[in-house]
C-alpha cells in the first residue's frame, strides 16, 4: 500500500469513498463528541461508546465518509499510544479508504502522531512474496492530519520521523520472514551491501579465509560445518562531515540454525530461519542513520553465518581461540549466537567506538524469563540501566535490564580454557550469556546488549499488528537520543 502524508489545518479534500479518524481523551471522550458532530454523539448513544481507552466508535457519516472515534490516553505511555493507534487503523482499513483524514486532541500530539504513523506504515507492510499468485494492492491511500496551524511544523517533523523509523521495522520484519533457502548467508550479504550502496554507506566484507587470518576462532567453530556458505562479518560504515562521536551497532546473523551437533528437536528447529533478526536491527538502525544524517560516525557489524550438522561441525569440548587470543570451551554448539558476537564485538571494539550495542535472537532463557512482550538488555555500564528503561518506554519498544554482577560468571570458569561457552545446564543463561559476550568488549566502552525475546509475539505488538514484530529500532534511535543527548 503506496501512503502519502500530509498535514494541515484545514480539512482534506478527496475524492472517493474516506474516513475521518478522531483521537479524544479518554475519560473526557463523550464530551469530545461535539467536535465530530451531532450525529458522532447520537451514534455513541445508541451503540453505548464508554469513552474508556481504547474504546471505539465506527459509523457512516454518508457514502464518502466513514467515521472512526477511538479514546486515548498519552499519558499512560507510549506501548498504550502505539496499541492504541493499531486498533484505530485496523478499524480505518477495514472500509479500504481511499484517504484518511486525521484529528487530534492538544493533548499528547506529538506521540500520537509517532503512533498513527507508525501503525499506517506498519499495516501497510506485505512481506516477502512466496505465492503463486501474491496479493497486489492497488490502492492508494493519503493520510491527512489535520492540526492547529501552530503545530503544522511540529507534526510534520515527527512524521516523518516516525515513517523512516517503522520503514526500518518492516525491513528487520521482512528479513526475518524470508525463507531459509531465499534468505542463505551469501544472498545477505549481498542484499545488505546492496541496500548500503544504496544508502551511500560504505561496505567491507570479512570472509571466512581472512577470519582464518585474523585467527578469529570462535566465529570459524560456528561455519566450519557449513561447507562454503558464504559466512563472514560485513561491516557497513556511516561517515558525516563534522562527526561528534562514534557508534556500533553489532547484530547476531544465523539465517538458519539447527543447533549442530546438539541438534534441535520437535518443533524447536521450525522459525529458525528468523535467527538472524539481530543483524536485521543493526542494519535498519545504520540505515536510518544515514537517512537522518546522524552527526556520528555509525557502524554496523553483521555476523550472518549458518550453524548446520555436517562432519567437520564443531563439538561439545572442542577448545577454539577466539578473536582476543582468549579461549573458549565448548559446551553446546546450540549456542551458536555468542560464539559469532564475541569476535564480532571484539572487531567493533578495536575502533573505540562511544558506544556499543548489539541486538541479537540469544537465548530461550530471556523468553522465559520476560515473555515476548519484552525484550531483555545487559550493560556494562550500571549507570545505563536507567536509561535502558526510559528509552524502552519513550519507545513503546519495552526493554527490561538483567543485573550485571560479575559473580553470574562464576558458573563459566573452565578447568582447561579461559572460559566456558556456557554450563551444560541449568542456571540463567539470559545473564550468563550476557556475562560471557561482556568478556570481549573492552571495558573502556559503553556496551548494551539486547536479547530480542520480543522479536516475535502472537498477535503481535504495540503497533506491529503481525507475529513477526520488527523489535528493535524504536529502542535503538530512543536509546541513542538519551545517550547523546540529541534529537535523531
Amino acid at each position: 500500500m503506496k501512503l502519502s502524508f500530509s498535514v494541515s489545518d484545514g480539512q482534506v479534500n478527496c475524492e472517493g469513498h474516506g474516513v475521518s479518524l478522531w483521537f479524544l481523551p479518554s475519560g473526557r471522550a463523550k464530551q469530545g463528541l461535539s467536535d465530530v458532530g451531532e450525529d458522532a454523539q447520537a451514534m455513541a448513544k445508541r451503540r453505548g461508546f464508554s469513552g474508556k481507552p481504547k474504546a471505539l466508535l465506527t459509523y457512516d457519516r454518508d457514502e464518502n465518509e466513514h467515521v472512526v472515534v477511538i479514546s486515548v490516553s498519552p499519558r499512560r505511555g507510549m506501548f498504550h499510544c502505539l496499541e492504541t493507534a493499531r486498533k484505530a487503523v485496523a478499524a480505518c482499513r477495514k472500509v479500504d479508504p481511499k484517504w484518511v483524514e486525521m484529528n487530534f486532541p492538544e493533548e499528547g500530539l506529538a506521540p500520537l502522531v509517532d503512533a498513527v504513523t507508525s501503525a499506517w506504515v506498519a499495516a501497510g507492510y506485505e512481506g516477502p512474496k512466496y505465492r503463486a499468485k501474491p496479493k497486489e494492492d492497488k490502492s492508494l491511500t493519503k493520510i491527512h492530519f489535520r492540526v492547529p496551524k501552530s503545530q503544522i511544523d511540529l507534526v510534520q517533523s515527527v512524521s516523518e520521523k516516525a515513517r523512516l523509523v517503522s520503514e526500518g521495522t518492516n525491513l528487520v520484519r521482512e528479513l526475518t520472514t524470508m525463507a531459509g533457502n531465499d534468505l542463505t548467508s551469501a544472498r545477505y550479504v549481498a542484499l545488505a551491501q546492496e541496500k548500503a550502496k544504496a544508502a551511500g554507506l560504505a561496505s567491507e566484507f570479512y570472509s571466512v579465509d581472512r577470519l582464518k587470518e585474523m585467527k578469529a576462532g570462535a566465529f570459524l567453530a560456528v561455519v566450519q560445518g557449513s561447507g562454503n556458505t558464504g559466512a563472514g562479518i560485513l561491516k557497513l560504515s556511516y561517515r558525516p562531515k563534522q562527526p561528534k562521536g562514534k557508534i556500533a551497532f553489532v547484530g547476531k546473523g544465523i539465517t538458519f540454525d539447527t543447533g549442530g551437533n546438539n541438534i534441535k528437536t520437535g518443533g524447536y528447529m521450525y522459525g529458525m530461519n528468523a535467527d538472524m533478526a539481530g543483524s536485521a536491527v543493526a542494519l535498519a538502525s545504520i540505515l536510518y542513520a544515514a537517512k537522518r544524517d546522524w552527526p556520528f560516525e555509525v557502524d554496523a557489524y553483521l555476523a550472518i553465518a549458518e550453524n548446520l550438522l555436517g562432519p567437520d561441525s564443531y563439538r561439545p569440548n572442542d577448545v577454539v581461540t577466539a578473536l582476543n587470543q582468549k579461549t573458549i570451551e565448548v559446551v553446546d554448539t546450540d549456542a551458536e549466537g555468542r560464539m559469532v558476537l564475541a569476535d564480532t564485538l571484539e572487531l567493533a571494539s578495536q575502533s573505540k567506538p562511544d558506544l556499543i550495542m548489539d541486538f541479537a535472537t540469544l537465548t530461550g532463557a530471556c523468553v522465559r524469563a520476560l515473555g515476548t512482550r519484552y525484550s531483555g538488555a545487559y550493560t556494562n555500564r550500571r549507570k545505563l540501566i536507567s536509561g535502558i528503561m526510559s528509552a524502552g518506554r519513550s519507545s513503546g519498544e519495552r526493554v527490561w535490564p538483567f543485573p550485571p554482577d560479575k559473580d553470574y560468571g562464576r558458573c563459566l570458569k573452565s578447568q582447561v580454557a579461559d572460559i566456558k561457552q556456557c554450563r551444560p545446564s541449568g542456571g540463567v543463561d539470559h545473564i550468563e550469556s550476557s556475562y560471557f559476550l561482556s568478556q570481549f568488549v573492552d571495558r573502556k566502552i559503553p556496551w548494551v546488549h539486547v536479547d530480542l525475546s520480543g522479536e516475535e509475539n502472537e498477535g503481535g505488538l504495540a503497533h506491529v499488528g503481525g507475529d513477526v514484530t520488527g523489535f528493535g529500532v524504536r529502542f535503538a534511535v530512543a536509546f541513542c537520543e538519551r545517550q547523546f543527548h540529541t534529537p535523531l
